[in-house]
């Protein structure tokens, strides 16, 4: 019986950007390829030896692609204040046996400062 399996990423993105101002409000659009890798993987069960060898079989790296939209805030609170939406999401396979489909994806919500 498998308890929980976890798989830690580090993920590289080029994202195109195109911004567009709407009085005071500036609102952004990004969009790109990504690549994850793999830099951990843990198994917890009570058979460990029997699934530990199914995480060595997972793709690495992963194919992705990362949409994204935002806004500077800047002109409406006078604080240089971002806000941003992504949907990441696998276009390549995580495991290479056909039979199972499996892919990450991720929705994440970022606030942040912008440094000039």
């Amino acid at each position: 019986m498998i308890t929980d399996i976890t798989f830690d990423y580090i993920s590289l993105s080029t994202l195109a950007k195109y911004s567009i101002q709407f009085g005071i409000l500036k609102l952004y659009i990004m969009a790109g390829p990504q690549v994850n890798y793999n830099i951990n993987s843990t198994i917890q069960t009570l058979f460990p030896d029997e699934f530990v060898k199914l995480l060595d079989r997972f793709n690495n790296p992963v194919i992705g692609i990362s949409i994204a939209g935002g806004a500077d805030l800047a002109g409406l609170i006078n604080l240089p204040l971002l806000l941003e939406y992504r949907y990441e999401f696998d276009v390549s396979d995580n495991y290479p046996l056909k039979a199972i489909d499996i892919r990450n994806y991720s929705h994440i919500i970022l606030i942040g400062l912008r440094i000039e």
